[in-house]
């Protein structure tokens, strides 16, 4: 189950000590994404996906550039930005977002959407 894997991977414990209410999505390619917001406050958002090879994510924190977290040779690693170091290159590497905002699938009727809770 996932919080089995995320229990043995160090992972749960801290984000519930952070008070994140937790859902996952278990997607057809057997992969799944654990999706986390901070209980009071749905800013501070948590997502993180694993694959058969590999996982992803970010880890929100409070006050603070949310954590990256990706596995490289079987190994979890948490890389922690250094805002200040961010603030001298933004606009200077980047014009546009690097992401897509996914629409909305037209006549979606706001369901669970595959989430397995």
């Amino acid at each position: 189950m996932v919080t089995d894997y995320l229990t043995k991977a160090g992972l749960i414990e801290p984000l519930q000590q952070l008070g994140f209410y937790i859902v996952h999505i278990e997607h057809a390619s057997g992969d799944w994404t654990w999706v986390g917001h901070l209980v009071g406050n749905k800013a501070v958002q948590t997502v993180l996906t694993f694959g058969a090879e590999a996982a992803f994510g970010s880890i929100g924190q409070p006050d603070q550039r949310p954590l990256r977290m990706t596995v490289r040779d079987g190994r979890s690693w948490m890389v922690a930005t250094d805002a200040a170091k961010l603030a001298k290159i933004v606009g200077r590497y980047t014009a546009k977002p690097d992401y897509l905002i996914v629409p909305a699938p037209r006549g979606a009727s706001g369901g669970s959407h595959g989430c397995v809770r």
